[in-house]
């Protein structure tokens, strides 16, 4: 009996590193040649947390072959798992010098609470006041031509006091009312464009602007969103694990959904990563990717950047807030042209996602 126990726990132990390689090959493979491993590299941490497991069972047992095997495995996947948790001990003193952006998927600022009622709203921009940023991406931006819901007019005039503002319009419903994405700078706006998708409302708008004689291109992305239904959210909140017709196909239209998602954002990724290796500029690249760093998306378009929060920040540095499991998909990547002295997601509760925050500070010639 024990000798069928340890051959079980064996086959699943190689079964747990199988996978383990498979979510880290996630980050090189395009989801449109093979799909189901971008799905897997979702559950990278659990697949890591599961050699730990059977790394503990293989010491307790004292079997030298199988701790050896599973510390192979753990090792190469830590340079995955630093994109996941990090610890820094920078000096994070802010100074005149640093620049503080800030990127935000601001969920229409909830219009849909409270278009009869201001206080959410006003809590948005209470709380963006607060910590005043040089520049900010908004994702999910909403503003209208109705008086009280003039929101691009209160966040120049009141709430970050900066006329430089660069707005794009995803989509309109009404001739009144704006949603798409917005870049506000404190600095001169010297020149926009923007990167639109066939398939997609989402896009990606760059900025130039003129930061201490220097051009700095700041690019605003808002990627992908995978569209989870509120049937979908309701059947992760309930999963009992009882296997039944009905929840086998929410299960699929989850997986469909996701798979879609994937695609797209890679296909998004690929045209803008390319705009950002052909710009000469310094660099500040932001926004909602609804991709995890074990994802062919974020490494795509992490390349030849540096990660605010790797370089700078502290923890788990999750960023969702919503219903479906938190990760880290929002993001402030920046070229070698800027130093990051501090990064952090404060974890307020207004919209699905956490703000990110990265102090910035432009690199001299001799540095």
């Amino acid at each position: 009996m024990r000798k069928i126990a340890k051959h079980i726990l064996v086959i699943l132990n190689i079964v747990a590193i199988i996978f383990l390689i498979a979510s880290v090959l996630s980050v090189y493979i395009n989801p449109n040649l093979i799909v189901s491993l971008a799905i897997i590299g979702m559950v990278f941490p659990i697949f890591v947390f599961v050699i730990i497991l059977f790394l503990t069972i293989w010491i307790i047992r004292k079997k030298k072959k199988h701790i050896f095997l599973n510390v192979f495995f753990l090792i190469v996947s830590m340079p995955y798992l630093t994109d996941l948790v990090q610890l820094n001990f920078k000096n994070d003193n802010e100074t005149t010098e640093t620049i503080k952006v800030m990127t935000f998927n601001v969920r229409l600022f909830d219009y849909y609470v409270w278009k009869n009622n201001m206080e959410l709203r006003d809590k948005y921009f209470e709380y963006i006041k607060s910590e005043n940023p040089d520049i900010i991406c908004f994702q999910e931006f909403f503003s209208s031509d109705v008086d009280n819901l003039k929101n691009i007019e209160l966040l120049k005039n009141e709430v970050l006091k900066t006329q430089y503002a660069h707005i794009q319009s995803t989509h309109q419903v009404s001739k009144n009312r704006l949603f798409g994405i917005a870049t506000f700078s404190k600095y001169p706006i010297i020149n926009k464009s923007v990167i639109s998708f066939e398939k997609s409302s989402n896009m990606c708008i760059y900025t130039d602007l003129l930061i201490n004689n220097d051009t700095v291109r700041v690019y605003n992305n808002h990627l992908q969103s995978i569209k989870f239904q509120p049937v979908d959210y309701e059947f992760v909140d309930s999963l009992n694990f009882e296997v039944d017709s009905a929840e086998v196909v929410k299960a699929r239209n989850i997986i469909t959904r996701l798979a879609v998602g994937f695609r797209l954002r890679a296909e998004q990724a690929d045209v803008i990563s390319e705009n950002i290796k052909n710009c000469k500029f310094k660099k500040i690249v932001c926004g909602d990717f609804n991709d995890t760093p074990i994802s062919y998306t974020y490494h795509k378009m992490v390349s030849g950047l540096n990660d605010s929060f790797i370089e700078a920040g502290n923890g788990i540095g999750n960023t969702y807030n919503g219903a479906f499991p938190s990760y880290r998909i929002d993001y402030i990547f920046y070229n070698d042209g800027f130093e990051c002295i501090k990064c952090n997601s404060p974890k307020v509760q207004l919209s699905d996602h956490y703000p990110v925050i990265s102090f910035l500070k432009i690199k001299s010639k001799l540095d």
